[in-house]
């Protein structure tokens, strides 16, 4: 992301960022600290390119449950992210994980959405998607 000039102005956005957004994906809340802080006048020393953060963007990940259900497209990365479970709807390269599209192709749909509703409500837990069952020799550490 790079060093910040106004390291005060910084970690005010970082605070007010990470309190609009409990839960969320890492790498949308660094794209709206990154966006927010520029956007309030603050510039960085170094400029990087995450490219975890572009990858992100472009594979376009969408909440899974509101896309199964109602063929809405939500992306993991709303303001309203209640759900753990999404996943990519488009494929880069081989580096991609399984896309929601090919999930559809392996399983059925009350199976996908069973096991969405299973990762919400254990978000400590990675779910193995490809295979539909939780992998037990992943757990993530919650931070406070």
């Amino acid at each position: 992301m790079g060093i910040p000039e106004n390291v005060r102005l910084h970690q005010i956005v970082t605070a007010s960022v990470k309190f609009n957004y409990r839960r969320y994906p890492k790498l949308y809340v660094e794209y709206r600290i990154r966006k927010e802080y520029l956007k309030r006048g603050g510039q960085y020393v170094e400029e990087t390119i995450d490219d975890r953060r572009a990858r992100h963007l472009l594979e376009r990940w969408v909440e899974i449950i509101p896309f199964l259900k109602q063929g809405r497209v939500v992306d993991c990365t709303a303001k309203t992210l209640k759900s753990k479970a999404s996943r990519p709807l488009h494929r880069l390269d081989h580096d991609t994980p399984i896309t929601l599209p090919e999930l559809l192709d392996c399983h059925e749909k009350a199976d996908i959405l069973k096991m969405a509703r299973r990762a919400n409500k254990n978000p400590d837990k990675r779910v193995r998607w490809l295979d539909l069952v939780f992998d037990d020799a992943f757990v993530e550490h919650k931070t406070v």
